[in-house]
């Protein structure tokens, strides 16, 4: 797993586990929140879009962005 993903994924599990973000939240709704949590710029975020759309799988929620990502 690349340092900046797996970096990513720590920040992004951190925040479910204190409540910030919850693994049934739309991505929809708490988008920017999900980006300013993991604190990625727009080229880490525009790499992680295409890792998932490769994979082919849909992503909805902030729990399947988390499994997505246990995954890469």
């Amino acid at each position: 797993m690349d340092e900046s993903l797996w970096e990513m994924r720590q920040k992004l599990r951190s925040a479910i586990s204190l409540g910030l973000l919850g693994s049934e939240d739309a991505l929809d709704n708490c988008g920017s929140s999900v980006a300013e949590v993991m604190d990625v710029d727009s080229i880490d975020l525009v790499e992680l879009v295409m890792m998932i759309e490769e994979k082919g799988s849909k992503v909805n929620t902030v729990g399947d962005l988390m499994r997505m990502m246990d995954q890469m």
